[in-house]
């Protein structure tokens, strides 16, 4: 069977087209753009949402810290205590939770109330605890990972002069 002239240029111009195609290299970039933008930008947001969270962990924490500091000046003064770790975790009323409570206990570890005197040779100590709590937010809520809400929460305890 002999092919024709004109079958032999055809065949031989669509293998050149189809070569061309293969070896063209033209949008390449554009796909692998497009392939890779939904894990950077997953990457991208999961990062934002850890550092807002590592934030409010280190506010909280200033909170506790001024509000215990406070507490070796007055510790009478729960509100001033408790206002203390609001401003220094830049917070309000609305957004956390300060707990201040007290406590009174012999050197041996027995609780005791504040008017209560301890048995030789026991030392009566007094300590302050407080505990700021916030409900974190987050930026990207993804329902069905965690539908609770992250309550982020530290408590200090100082053992007062």
């Amino acid at each position: 069977m002999t092919q024709s002239m004109e079958q032999i240029k055809k065949s031989h111009h669509e293998r050149r087209n189809a070569q061309r195609f293969v070896s063209d290299d033209a949008g390449v970039s554009a796909l692998e753009f497009a392939l890779i933008l939904p894990i950077m930008m997953v990457m991208v947001l999961g990062l934002a949402e850890t550092a807002l969270y590592i934030d409010a962990r280190a506010k909280v924490a200033t909170g506790v810290d001024a509000a215990l500091r406070h507490t070796m000046f007055d510790r009478a003064d729960v509100d001033g205590i408790t206002n203390t770790a609001l401003a220094a975790g830049g917070f309000d009323a609305d957004t956390a939770t300060v707990t201040v409570t007290s406590f009174t206990e012999c050197s041996d570890g027995t609780a005791v109330s504040d008017e209560t005197p301890c048995e030789a040779p026991l030392h009566r100590r007094t300590y302050v605890s407080v505990r700021v709590e916030k409900v974190h937010t987050t930026l990207f809520p993804v329902t069905g990972i965690s539908d609770e809400p992250i309550v982020i929460s530290r408590t200090g305890v100082a053992q007062l002069p």
